[in-house]
């Protein structure tokens, strides 16, 4: 009976995926996540001109990433 009633209030509503602002940076980090983070920040920083990354901004993102990506195992 929930199950209808869900169906019912989503059925006439497009289904709205969003696309991560940073997707691009924060998968070029997550793909090189084994230099250290100032090689990063340097990768970073060549490839994204507008972004000024230091280190402990490259760990900060992918503190996070690994959150978002391992928390689905837990």
């Amino acid at each position: 009976e929930i199950r209808y009633m869900l169906d019912c209030f989503t059925a006439d509503r497009p289904r709205v995926t969003r696309k991560r602002v940073k997707s691009e940076r924060d998968e070029l980090i997550w793909e090189n996540m084994g230099l250290p983070a100032k090689d990063i920040a340097e990768l970073v920083n060549a490839k994204f001109p507008e972004e000024n990354l230091t280190y402990s901004d490259i760990n900060s993102i992918l503190y996070y990433l690994k959150q978002r990506k391992f928390s689905s195992l837990v």
